[in-house]
């Protein structure tokens, strides 16, 4: 199937044309909420880290943050800080430069508090909308997509279903030379390297990703680290989510598509009920990646699900 993308400058290849705007910190987050209402195609997340913290971990958190800037399925991006928080906006603005792509920076405290900064950030957010829309979809090649692998539970059905066909999927994409990025290790795959959490990789492979307690904090650290796109297999139906990346949800059991199948994107449970096989479900979902890729829209997409988790190395104080 020929893909269709919005290569960046630095020539990686997302699949959504995002206007990202990106909270430095807590205190910004809900500043940002409402600049991104405004302006038609902008985005934001809701940050809960970048203050109060020291060390390992508020690297972690500028390294994550840093990294949904710089993922290929945003166009451009409005930092927002408070002006006195751990990770510094201006810093965080710089980092995102790196990849080529346009990048503003407005800060609450010295933009005349949050009200003329909703207002200015209005203005901004329409003028990186601007600069996005001239971004054009282009034919992309598989090993230009990076994508991550999520493993939500170790239920029968995720294991003998969902799980075999999103590996089998996998292992297509990765002949084909895309990034494949997991944080779950499986004993019968070869990995290419190991990443920090939210660390990105340097060229294509297989990756272990470190860290994430959660399905949310696993996806949002793979997501930091580049992926476009999630596979998510689930047999408990977590209706999980990401501001930037589509979700595409896998379930192996046939009474959780019963009752959650409007939220669910690949039923997996004709492998159990053996009137599927492992690739022919596989093969629906490189096909469903393909779609979406193309602009299709994921149930979580659908349902407007956007969770954002950074892993915490240590508590908050």
């Amino acid at each position: 199937m020929m893909v269709k993308g919005y290569v960046r400058p630095d020539g990686r290849a997302g699949i959504r044309n995002h206007v990202l705007i990106l909270p430095s910190v807590l205190c910004s987050s809900e500043t940002c909420e409402q600049i991104a209402a405004q302006v038609k195609g902008a985005v934001t997340l809701a940050n809960q880290a970048g203050c109060a913290q020291v060390g390992d971990d508020v690297q972690q958190t500028k390294r994550t943050l840093a990294g949904f800037g710089m993922n290929p399925n945003v166009a451009a991006v409005l930092v927002v800080g408070l002006g006195c928080e751990s990770v510094d906006p201006y810093g965080l603005a710089q980092e995102i430069e790196k990849s080529g792509k346009p990048v503003e920076t407005l800060v609450i405290q010295e933009a005349g508090g949050t009200v003329k900064t909703i207002e200015q950030g209005v203005q901004l957010a329409k003028k990186l909308k601007a600069i996005a829309d001239t971004q054009p979809r282009q034919d992309i090649a598989w090993n230009q997509l990076s994508i991550g692998i999520q493993y939500g539970d170790e239920t029968t059905s995720t294991q003998r279903a969902a799980m075999p066909a999103v590996e089998w999927a996998s292992a297509r994409l990765a002949e084909q030379g895309a990034i494949v990025l997991r944080t779950k290790e499986m004993e019968t795959l070869t990995i290419d390297g190991q990443l920090r959490y939210g660390e990105q990789p340097r060229e294509q492979g297989q990756y272990l990703m470190a860290g994430g307690t959660s399905d949310a904090e696993g996806i949002t650290g793979m997501i930091a680290g580049g992926a476009s796109l999630i596979l998510y297999a689930t047999g408990e139906g977590n209706p999980v989510g990401s501001p930037i990346s589509p979700v595409i949800k896998v379930c192996g059991d046939p009474e959780l598509m019963s009752i959650m199948g409007e939220e669910l994107d690949i039923d997996a449970s004709g492998i159990l009920e053996k009137t599927h096989t492992i690739p022919e479900i596989g093969q629906m979902i490189l096909s469903d990646i393909g779609n979406v890729t193309n602009g299709k829209a994921t149930k979580n997409e659908e349902l407007g699900f956007s969770e954002f988790a950074i892993h915490r190395v240590l508590p908050s104080f």
